[in-house]
């Protein structure tokens, strides 16, 4: 997969490769500083910043009313969030890198949500995992979880899309409870 990098006009000034395994690569020497990728909807009366591109992509899906905007980092966040003054409705779903924070005594996907909060006056909504530290790799988890619940279910078992919607309109409550009203000013 490849994904555009724009400045804060929307001129394309790098891109992101997220290969097969997961990893992720920048274009060599090409900016990173400020750039975003947005998820724009038409009409949308929420926005809601991540740092990654998976997770932005899950967030849209279960949000159907929110644009995205994908930072590709958590040095990102802050800067992309209040460079772009967000107004309505907005949240930062961020990461919460529990592992790191156990190895090093930081959890960097926290730290820059809080900057990014205190820049913009944004929510943070914070991922509950047990293995992950993003919105996908909950929504990941929760559907591995129903699809296990299901296994032993008594009755009518869900399908597989049944399961997806519950998993989405968990996260999609999860988010949606942490934004905040940012003013016009």
């Amino acid at each position: 997969l490849v994904v555009p990098m724009c400045d804060r006009s929307g001129l394309v000034v790098s891109v992101q490769s997220i290969q097969d395994d997961g990893s992720k690569l920048f274009w060599p020497g090409a900016p990173s500083k400020g750039t975003s990728h947005r998820l724009n909807r038409k009409g949308s009366t929420v926005t809601v910043f991540t740092e990654g591109v998976a997770t932005g992509l899950t967030i849209f899906a279960a949000i159907p009313e929110a644009s995205v905007v994908c930072t590709f980092s958590a040095a990102n966040l802050p800067l992309v969030a209040a460079e772009q003054g967000p107004r309505g409705l907005t949240v930062i779903a961020s990461d919460n890198d529990h592992e790191t924070e156990q190895r090093l005594g930081r959890n960097p996907g926290l730290d820059a949500a809080r900057k990014a909060n205190a820049a913009t006056g944004a929510g943070i909504a914070i991922p509950k995992c047990s293995i992950g530290s993003d919105w996908n790799d909950f929504y990941c988890e929760r559907l591995a979880e129903l699809r296990e619940e299901n296994l032993f279910r008594n009755g009518r078992k869900k399908t597989e899309r049944e399961l997806r919607a519950i998993a989405l309109s968990e996260l999609r409550l999860a988010v949606m409870s942490a934004c905040v009203f940012i003013p016009h000013q």
